[in-house]
């Protein structure tokens, strides 16, 4: 072959050659920078995961709670912290190296057993329930009384009656005989229904359950711990030893005071016996 032919011909191939080899040196320079940034990204989005991780939740206090305080869901506020925080507090490490959580089990009727300030931290043990001893003593009135009686829950009228609740207390009485005692009216013509006491506070419910056995059926015990003044306690004292009792969740002492009737207001054709005293009648 002619010489004057070979020699560009092995010029373009060498060209070629060079030109394919910067290519894939360009190449290589471009793509290396890649393997740093999705190392860091990976660094970083392990990093953020260690920071969720070594979180605790806890509760605090909205603000001052005094003792047998009613406290809510309402009354407190939780948060995240770090473990470091949490440290300070004296929230301690598991075995496993963890910080458990906070979580606070709200109880109806919950109430702060000591003195709690605004954004102190707050737990379990910081409250009392119903079921508590201490539960009365922190709820009670200054120079009120805790009364206990037990009810039949057929008795308790006008909706829910829990923890706090206020309620009016009727008897149904008769002059002729004692109702406290029996269930069977006798003489329909001397009875008559009035309130005994009005707007009294419930501190405390206490519903028992029993099962039902070959004798008798299941049956559900209900004792009401109310607040009362010493008058008062001796008004009731005699009411539910001569009289039958409902309790009404309180309307307010005015309304209350409505809850009054007698058997001539029950049977139309019922006539009220005269007493005549000195000249004077009167209506019974």
């Amino acid at each position: 072959m002619n010489l004057r032919i070979l020699v560009p011909i092995a010029l373009i191939a060498v060209g070629a050659g060079l030109y394919g080899l910067s290519g894939r040196i360009l190449t290589s320079n471009t793509s290396q920078p890649e393997e740093p940034k999705r190392e860091l990204s990976g660094q970083i989005q392990e990093t953020e995961e260690m920071a969720t991780e070594n979180r605790v939740r806890i509760w605090t206090a909205k603000q001052d709670i005094l003792p047998g305080q009613f406290v809510t869901a309402d009354t407190l506020q939780s948060r995240m912290v770090s473990y470091d925080e949490a440290r300070m507090h004296g929230l301690a490490e598991n075995e496993e190296g963890m910080i458990p959580d906070i979580n606070i089990k709200f109880v109806a009727g919950m109430v702060a057993g000591d003195n709690l300030i605004a954004e102190q931290w707050v737990t379990n043990a910081d409250f009392v329930t119903p079921k508590q001893d201490r539960y009365v003593d922190l709820t009670i009135s200054e120079n009120m009384v805790p009364y206990g009686m037990k009810v039949n829950p057929d008795t308790i009228v006008g909706g829910v009656i829990t923890h706090g609740s206020y309620v009016d207390i009727i008897a149904l009485s008769s002059q002729s005989q004692n109702l406290a005692t029996t269930n069977k009216i006798k003489d329909f013509r001397n009875i008559s229904i009035s309130p005994v006491l009005m707007a009294v506070r419930v501190i405390k419910v206490q519903k028992t359950e029993k099962p039902a056995t070959k004798v008798n059926p299941a049956t559900v015990e209900v004792s009401l711990i109310l607040e009362l003044t010493r008058q008062q306690i001796a008004k009731l004292a005699i009411a539910k030893r001569i009289s039958q009792l409902e309790f009404h969740k309180s309307m307010g002492p005015k309304q209350a005071e409505l809850i009054q009737a007698n058997s001539g207001d029950v049977l139309p054709t019922y006539r009220a016996i005269k007493e005549y005293r000195a000249g004077s009648s009167s209506v019974r």
